[in-house]
């Protein structure tokens, strides 16, 4: 895989599930064995965490930039 390639992942990420709520999409991203700041459990926590910054930040939206 190139850069390209894994920053596109990136963005496809951010936008289906970050930006656009999609949490079916979620599947296609993330493995079921996935660790996230060596924490185990992310697939069960991440809809959870989601909801708490969604209800804290409604307008919560993230942007892919790339810098160089």
């Amino acid at each position: 895989m190139n850069l390209e390639q894994s920053k596109a992942i990136v963005r496809g990420y951010l936008n289906e599930i970050v930006n656009n709520r999609n949490m079916a999409a979620f599947d296609r991203y993330l493995s079921e064995d996935v660790v996230f700041n060596e924490a185990r459990g992310f697939r069960e926590q991440h809809p959870a965490r989601m909801q708490a910054t969604l209800a804290a930040f409604p307008d919560f939206h993230l942007v892919a930039r790339t810098y160089g």
